[in-house]
């Protein structure tokens, strides 16, 4: 099992065991709890992610997340595709009618999907999942958030001695 990594996109970092093992506060300086503002969470449908535990952390406010799905993309092709007819054609035609008519919520599927691909790329993220925290780091290998935000918080209080 390869070991959890925290990466900052200026340096990289390994947290392996070392990590594991050390207790280090969540709080940094006078005593003020450290923040997560912006934690954005890519994956792909082999690693399940507890999409109910982000709501419900994204019902608290204290910090905005937003999910990735990679290969949603991939997924929603093959629905779309499912049964056209083979004149290339006829099959565009089709395809094109599938297309418009897809409801709100299969659209905001595409457009999440393609942001979060857009992000990858920007973030050199080269494996899943990965939690990125303040588009500064890295958590690659946890599904669990709670815990992903732990080793961020560990991290970022070990940066900051």
């Amino acid at each position: 099992m390869n070991p959890i990594q925290i990466e900052s996109f200026n340096t990289p970092l390994i947290a392996a065991i070392i990590l594991l093992t050390t207790s280090v506060s969540c709080y940094g300086e006078g005593g003020r709890k450290l923040t997560v503002p912006s934690v954005e969470i890519f994956t792909a449908s082999p690693f399940a992610m507890n999409e109910q535990r982000i709501q419900q952390l994204r019902d608290k406010g204290e910090a905005e997340y937003k999910l990735y799905t990679i290969d949603r993309i991939d997924q929603l092709q093959q629905v779309l595709s499912r049964g056209l007819p083979s004149d290339p054609v006829e099959a565009k035609q089709e395809a094109l009618k599938r297309f418009q008519s897809m409801d709100a919520a299969l659209s905001h599927q595409f457009e999440s999907t393609a942001k979060g691909s857009v992000k990858v790329l920007q973030y050199g993220l080269d494996r899943y999942p990965a939690i990125v925290f303040e588009g500064e780091a890295v958590i690659y290998g946890v599904t669990d958030l709670d815990v992903a935000t732990n080793y961020y918080r560990r991290w970022q209080a070990q940066a900051s001695e």
